[in-house]
């Protein structure tokens, strides 16, 4: 079969599963596994471990779920000839927290489907793109293929709404089972419904806490507030020196990691 014909047969396939996906997904959206919330501390094992039975029916020979702190990540791995590169597949089942405002018209963990669109918390942050990884490798299988083409490595996340406070603990606790060649991260950006954006690299963020000290009172406006300290006015001019004019980041030595792109990797972002 040529390359092409191929592709429509993959595409077709995806089309054929699109009902189970969605019917899958909803279940999954239905498990309200809210970081952070100790109301829903259950919720995330039960999350991952829903997780871990979807990646079981995929094909998955090895599925496991991993203590996070206080969650569950989920690891699954189907390893392909020794020759075949490693590729490695991160996203998170962890969801933000409700507020109530946005969800006049659906309840958010009851999802809906209107106008061909799944409505749901994590619908798309990021559960639905883990499912679509494992409905695509479905795809990619019916046709008699016994293995991926290449060794997968799956880690999904149980925090990643809090910031992933312990996942390096956890990538240096199974380096071995983590390693590959290539890593996809799929919480990511679509430009219109038919192309995803293709994202390169992400930000990261670095996290701070500040105190400003001042009066150990409130001072009478009329008579001291001139000459005394305001802590709030010190500290709106602290925040406004972080930036510069352009926008540039003013923290000594925060872009000495910072590397110039290449010539083609320019040529990669006009094109």
């Amino acid at each position: 079969m040529t390359t092409a014909g191929a592709d429509d047969q993959l595409r077709r396939r995806v089309r054929e599963f699109r009902r189970e996906f969605v019917d899958h997904l909803a279940e999954w959206v239905r498990i309200p596994s809210i970081a952070g919330d100790p109301d829903h501390r259950d919720d995330l094992p039960r999350s991952a471990n829903h997780l871990a039975g979807l990646c079981r029916s995929a094909g998955f020979p090895r599925v496991e779920v991993w203590q996070q702190g206080d969650t569950s990540a989920v690891y699954a791995e189907w390893r392909a000839d020794a020759s075949a590169p490693t590729a490695l597949v991160y996203s998170h089942h962890d969801v933000r927290a409700v507020i109530g405002e946005p969800w006049r018209e659906t309840t958010p963990f009851a999802p809906v489907e209107r106008d061909g669109r799944l409505f749901g918390r994590g619908a798309s942050d990021a559960k639905g793109q883990v499912i679509a990884h494992l409905w695509g490798l479905r795809a990619l299988l019916a046709d008699g293929r016994s293995s991926p083409p290449v060794t997968l490595r799956l880690l999904v996340d149980g925090e990643e709404e809090l910031g992933s406070p312990n996942l390096a603990d956890l990538l240096e606790a199974h380096a071995d089972d983590l390693a590959c060649d290539l890593i996809v991260y799929s919480d990511t950006s679509l430009l219109d419904a038919a192309r995803p954006a293709v994202t390169t690299s992400v930000r990261g963020m670095i996290g701070a806490e500040l105190t400003v000290l001042g009066p150990a009172h409130d001072v009478h406006s009329g008579a001291v507030s001139g000459p005394s300290p305001n802590p709030v006015a010190d500290l709106a001019r602290l925040i406004s020196k972080l930036h510069d004019a352009d926008g540039g980041i003013t923290l000594p030595g925060f872009y000495d990691a910072v590397t110039t792109p290449t010539p083609e990797q320019r040529d990669q972002y006009a094109a």
